[in-house]
């Protein structure tokens, strides 16, 4: 069988990216290519996320649906996240916010950094430290912390100072030991 395509993603929500002569497509299972992109669109990422692909259009960035349509007008002054529980962190100006699947803002830009939602809180960066927000936007854990990660299984990884740890949701130290 002869190879069809240069460069194969992995599926993702039903379709894979795929590269033919340096031009990005993607394919359905049955190898079928369902969206083409104009030259002046470039895909931001390699995978859907809730339905939604970011894009590249000129020097701004917007979204795709899965049947190919550009359903979120460019709006991210960067590359924006892919869409975790409903949300993607984007940069607006010089501060990152979020936008729901529809495109509207609805946490304001006033982070310097703000990362996937996971577990109904999201990571978020002030003045060179991390803290916490939830989807309102509300700070729930303190911004304090010299290093942080996503929430997973309840807890987040943390360095404050002179200890390492773990939080609970509610920013309660599970476990800690010196750095």
């Amino acid at each position: 069988i002869e190879p069809i395509f240069d460069e194969v993603e992995d599926f993702s929500e039903g379709l894979a990216k795929v590269v033919v002569q340096n031009k990005d497509y993607f394919i359905d299972r049955a190898g079928k290519i369902v969206i083409s992109f104009p030259e002046t669109v470039k895909p931001a990422h390699d995978k859907f996320s809730q339905g939604l692909l970011a894009v590249e259009i000129g020097d701004r960035w917007g979204f795709y649906d899965k049947s190919g349509r550009l359903v979120i007008a460019p709006i991210a002054d960067s590359e924006p996240f892919a869409f975790s529980e409903g949300l993607s962190s984007v940069r607006l100006g010089n501060q990152r916010g979020y936008i729901n699947t529809k495109g509207v803002v609805v946490i304001e830009p006033r982070f310097n950094g703000a990362g996937y939602f996971s577990e109904g809180l999201a990571l978020v960066h002030i003045n060179e430290k991390y803290g916490y927000i939830d989807k309102s936007g509300k700070l729930v854990i303190p911004v304090k912390f010299d290093l942080a990660y996503e929430f997973s299984n309840g807890l987040a990884e943390v360095v404050e100072g002179q200890k390492r740890g773990y939080i609970n949701q509610k920013g309660e130290y599970i476990w800690q030991q010196p750095v």
